[in-house]
C-alpha cells in the first residue's frame, strides 16, 4: 500500500506558502488570477446584483446610503460564497477521514450532492492518502493544496479537486494541473487520474470533469506563473 511523506505544515499569508528549510513561494491560486478566466461573467453578475438590489430599496432607503451598501454588496457575496466553501470543503474531509460531522441546514443541498457523488462514484471503494496534502514545486517555485488524494486496490493514485461555485471554470484544469507536478516532483510517484468535483451549494446535482490534457494545462499554467513574477505579489 501506498504511504505518503509526512506533509511538511505550511505557514501562509494570502499570497504564499512559507515552508521550512524550503522557502516562500506563491500560491497556486494567487497565481491563476492574473488572468481573466471569465471573460466579464463575474462583472455581469456583479452588474445584476447591483441593479436588483437598487430595484428593491430605491424607495426605502436613503440614496446615499444604498449605493454604499449595494458597491459593497457584491464582495460581501464573494466573501460568503468562500466561507461556504470552505465550511463545505472541512465537512467532506471530516466525512472522509470517518468523523460523521453535524450537517448544518445552510449545508444540506451540498452535503447531499457530495453523498450522491460518493455513491455514483463508489467512492468507499478508495483508500485516502491524504487530505488537504500541501504540495510545491521546487523547480518553479510554486505552492497549492491538494483537496484529496486517494488510492484503488491496485495502488493507482487518484487526485480529486472540490469546487463549489456556481459555473466550472477553465482555470481549474490549470490548477490541478499544477498540483499534479508538484506532487510528482515532490514524491516521485505518478497520478492516475485527476478529477474537478463541483457541487451545487442550494440545489440538486455535482459536476465531475476530468483532466485529460495535462501537459497543456500546466503549460498554460507556467505562463500564468512567468506573468505573476514579472508582476510581483
Amino acid at each position: 500500500m501506498i504511504t505518503l511523506p509526512d506533509p511538511i505544515p505550511f505557514s501562509t499569508t494570502d499570497t504564499r506558502y512559507n515552508i521550512p528549510n524550503i522557502g516562500s513561494y506563491p500560491r497556486v491560486t494567487k497565481i491563476l488570477e492574473v488572468v481573466n478566466w471569465d471573460k466579464g461573467a463575474l462583472i455581469g453578475w456583479e452588474k445584476h446584483l447591483i441593479s436588483r438590489y437598487l430595484k428593491e430599496n430605491i424607495n426605502i432607503r436613503p440614496l446615499d446610503a444604498l449605493l454604499k451598501e449595494a458597491c459593497c454588496l457584491a464582495k460581501d457575496e464573494l466573501v460568503k460564497a468562500g466561507k461556504f466553501g470552505t465550511k463545505l470543503h472541512d465537512w467532506i474531509e471530516a466525512d472522509i477521514q470517518g468523523q460523521m460531522p453535524p450537517e448544518e441546514r445552510e449545508m444540506l443541498a451540498g452535503i447531499r450532492n457530495y453523498k450522491n457523488w460518493k455513491t455514483d462514484w463508489k467512492i468507499d471503494g478508495l483508500k485516502s492518502i491524504g487530505i488537504e496534502y500541501p504540495v510545491y514545486s521546487i523547480l518553479f517555485e510554486y505552492a497549492g493544496c491538494v483537496d484529496w488524494l486517494a488510492v484503488d486496490l491496485l495502488d493507482n493514485i487518484y487526485l480529486f479537486d472540490w469546487k463549489t461555485s456556481n459555473a466550472f471554470r477553465q482555470k481549474y484544469y490549470a490548477q490541478v494541473a499544477s498540483y499534479c507536478n508538484a506532487f510528482e516532483e515532490l514524491t516521485r510517484l505518478k497520478i492516475k487520474q485527476t478529477f474537478i468535483v463541483r457541487f451545487n451549494k442550494f440545489k440538486d446535482g455535482y459536476e465531475v470533469k476530468e483532466l485529460t490534457d495535462r501537459k497543456k494545462w500546466f503549460d498554460i499554467f507556467l505562463s500564468c506563473l512567468e506573468i505573476y513574477k514579472e508582476l510581483g505579489d
